[in-house]
Parts: structure tokens; sequence; C-alpha cells
């Protein structure tokens, strides 16, 4: 396995800094391979990482254990590892409010980090060109997608006064019936 995702991980997204704490949320459903990884992966950039181990969450959102929530909040980042999303929690919005940097990877495994899979992409290209849509995205009126069967999908841009008009006519069309659509059955590619 390459290191690539790791480094993408830990450089790219959440920018790892000496010396700092970077807790590892863990519950007993975490790919054991992927917190061995980042251990070592953490140490080589001389931060300080710390597992905590919780009770797997029986809702999404639940709260860590109070002792986990305090190394959260005095953590410089934090990865969520657990089986099941905790990143709308209170002990979540406590810490990032504080300033800690969080990343929410509920039930990644270890293939996630493989080469040419999903972390292995350069995440400053990505910004640059979600940039570049946004800025055209803004500007724009209207908009068409084409799909590489030829099929187009054309739209309005809802932004500034578009917006507006947008939700004045979703208030005025609320009370009608709603319209019937045919499905079309799918592109050949």
């Amino acid at each position: 396995m390459s290191d690539g995702g790791f480094d993408n991980l830990l450089d790219q997204c959440l920018g790892v800094r000496q010396g700092e704490q970077v807790v590892l949320l863990t519950d007993e459903g975490t790919d054991g391979l992927v917190v061995t990884w980042l251990l070592e992966s953490v140490e080589a950039r001389d931060g300080v990482p710390i597992v905590a181990r919780m009770p797997v969450p029986r809702l999404p959102g639940a709260e860590p254990p109070p002792a986990v929530a305090a190394m959260m909040r005095e953590a410089g980042a934090v990865i969520e590892l657990t089986s099941l999303f905790i990143g709308s929690s209170l002990a979540r919005r406590s810490a990032t409010e504080r300033g800690v940097r969080y990343l929410a990877m509920p039930g990644v495994r270890m293939e996630t980090f493989r080469p040419g899979g999903p972390l292995d992409v350069d995440f400053e290209q990505l910004r640059a060109d979600a940039e570049r849509v946004g800025r055209a995205w803004s500007s724009a009126r209207e908009f068409r997608l084409t799909t590489p069967g030829g099929r187009d999908a054309p739209g309005a841009c809802c932004t500034g006064w578009h917006a507006n008009q947008a939700r004045t006519w979703r208030h005025r069309t609320s009370n009608r019936a709603p319209r019937r659509s045919r499905a079309r059955p799918p592109e050949s590619s």
C-alpha cells in the first residue's frame, strides 16, 4: 500500500503540524490498519497521535464520552474514524469553534487509500478547479450539462436576482398539484 493517500490526507487536507496533537476517534468497527498507518504517518510528521476509542455510536451525531469530548477540544486536529458519523455532535461543534481542524471519515477502510483511489488526488488542483467553476457559476444565468451520450440538461443558475425570483416562483406554485413526469429509459454510453 502506498503512502500517497495518507500523505494527501495529512498534508493537504489536515495540514498536520510539528508537535500537534491529532486525535484519532475510533470504535470497535474502525479498520485497524487505517489506525496503524495514521499513527505512523502522524508520528513521521513529528505530530502526536492520540487514539481515543469510544463505544460504537447508536445514532448519527451521538455524543462521545465526556473524556473524549475534552480531548477533542484540546487537540490541534481530530480525524473521525468511527463506524457511524458523529460530526454533527456538540463535541465536534465545540472543538471546531475553538479552532480544531476536523476530518470526518466514518467507516473508512484501507482500500480508500489505494493508489488511484479517492484520496490519491491533487487537492490543490481540485481547489483551483472548484474555485474556477464557482466563479463561472456566480456570473452565469444559465447552464447546460451534456452527458457523454449527448443528452443536454439546460437550467438556470439561482444566484442574486435569479435566486429571489426562484423563491417567489416556488411560493406561487407551492399550492399547485404536482406535475406528472414521464420516466425516460437510461442512456446507453
